[in-house]
């Protein structure tokens, strides 16, 4: 079964033809057939008629909540679909619309709009839903019954947990099983201040949350691990800023713990400003630096530092009109890794934020694809093909992060070409490596070198 919607399907809306289809969607378009994206009320009726003309979703939106734009929220399930398929445990790197997702949407509003969404594009999609506030809760628990997908979709209290992540509900006690994705949109603010004073300004985050409650819109950390400056400073820093940094930057720092990052593939979260990607970005790297015993180690006196080798995360930019932009970020501490086109999904970023290259083209002066494709079939079959481990004493626990795969071999001549160079009169065959599993980027880097070099030396001395 194919995803049902398109990606591209939101790149416009007609606002004229929805309108022929939904009277009560009709008379909330101005005269020149635009919608008045300041009123609550307009907004509303859109997100209920797209939902219901797209996705077959009967849904009720409370006034006094959050009514989330259809269109961002599903260009978000389509990124964690690709982030899926391209880190797949087969190496698929392709839909497979057989595969059975589990995901888990903290904080699903009163729309519970991603398990809705998610469920109704992806017949294998099941969801774990969390909400603290009992007003959302049960308008979410009523959209999800009245939709049939009681079965597919669990709505988790979580109102008692100073955790985002409710690990005892997700795994009880004894219970195997993993979790495919976690994702989020974060509230938005630091403080009610701030809050009304970007309404005064107009330079609120999507429009249509103009109707959030406080809870939704505001977040000040108040758990019990305090965000000190001298033993965990850059952590202590994305804490106290309050709003979505210190949202996810909880987030990452519970992802950390074994119980969740042995069981959860991909962490998420949807952000409303791109200058909330730096702290998180170093955040993560700094984690999966002390994870794996690398140096700098987790949150030492450079709180600047900002690049680990490996560290395993993709950000990407959703794009919907001419205004509405947002951000997200994604990290795993598992070693299946997407490729560069979806991990490094944000061209304005600055390049010592976006996550290492995974992918290196080598060029060989051959026209014959056939004997460069000979040389690195007899390269690689100089190889080992099972992983081998070993075992690091220095482990903190008895999990299996101290093993790290030393070799893993999947290859194919997916990616080889020719291309013709006029200025040197001669022809290239291009050789595509790209690194689908592992830990320790500086290892890839090594094999990428060893390999251009015993594959050019294959090639010279067969001609």
């Amino acid at each position: 079964m194919a995803p049902r919607i398109p990606p591209n399907h939101y790149d416009t809306i007609d606002f004229t033809s929805l309108a022929l289809q939904y009277p009560v969607f009709a008379r909330k378009l101005k005269p020149n057939g635009q919608l008045d994206f300041s009123d609550p009320e307009s907004v509303r009726q859109l997100t209920i008629c797209l939902l219901d003309r797209d996705f077959g979703l009967t849904v009720t939106l409370p006034p006094d909540r959050l009514c989330p734009p259809v269109p961002n929220r599903f260009n978000y399930i389509l990124f964690l679909q690709r982030l899926l398929d391209s880190t797949s445990p087969s190496f698929r790197d392709s839909h497979d619309p057989t595969r059975s997702i589990v995901g888990i949407d903290i904080g699903t509003g009163a729309s519970a709009i991603y398990p809705l969404l998610g469920t109704r594009q992806f017949a294998n999609w099941t969801f774990l839903a969390t909400e603290i506030d009992e007003t959302s809760r049960t308008s979410a628990a009523e959209n999800i019954s009245r939709n049939g997908l009681a079965d597919r979709i669990k709505l988790l209290d979580n109102n008692k947990s100073p955790l985002l992540i409710p690990t005892k509900a997700l795994f009880p006690e004894n219970a195997a099983g993993k979790i495919d994705f976690l994702m989020t949109n974060p509230p938005f603010y630091a403080s009610t201040a701030e809050m009304a004073a970007s309404a005064k300004l107009k330079a609120r985050p999507p429009n249509s949350s103009c109707t959030g409650s406080t809870g939704e819109m505001v977040y000040q950390y108040r758990g019990d691990f305090p965000p000190t400056t001298t033993t965990h400073p850059t952590l202590g820093q994305a804490l106290s800023a309050g709003g979505e940094v210190a949202f996810t930057a909880q987030l990452i720092h519970e992802s950390t713990w074994p119980a969740l990052r042995h069981r959860i593939q991909w962490f998420s979260a949807m952000l409303g400003k791109l200058s909330s990607l730096p702290p998180l970005i170093s955040l993560v790297n700094q984690f999966h630096a002390r994870l794996h015993r690398q140096t700098p180690p987790l949150l030492h006196s450079d709180a600047n530092m900002t690049t680990a080798p490996g560290a395993n995360y993709a950000v990407a930019e959703f794009i919907q009109g001419q205004k509405t932009r947002r951000w997200c970020i994604a990290w795993s501490w598992m070693p299946l890794r997407p490729p560069v086109s979806l991990a490094r999904g944000i061209p304005a970023l600055e390049k010592r934020l976006l996550p290492m290259v995974s992918e290196f083209e080598f060029a060989f002066a051959v026209q014959s694809v056939a004997a460069v494709s000979a040389a690195v079939n007899e390269v690689m079959q100089g190889l080992v093909a099972e992983a081998n481990h070993y075992d690091n004493d220095d482990d903190d626990n008895d999990d299996s992060d101290g093993d790290e795969i030393v070799i893993s071999v999947k290859h194919e001549m997916t990616n080889t070409k020719r291309v013709e160079e006029a200025a040197r009169g001669k022809a290239e065959t291009v050789v595509r490596a790209r690194w689908m599993q592992g830990i320790d980027g500086v290892l890839f880097e090594s094999f990428c070198g060893w390999l251009k070099r015993k594959v050019e030396s294959k090639v010279k001395s067969s001609h």
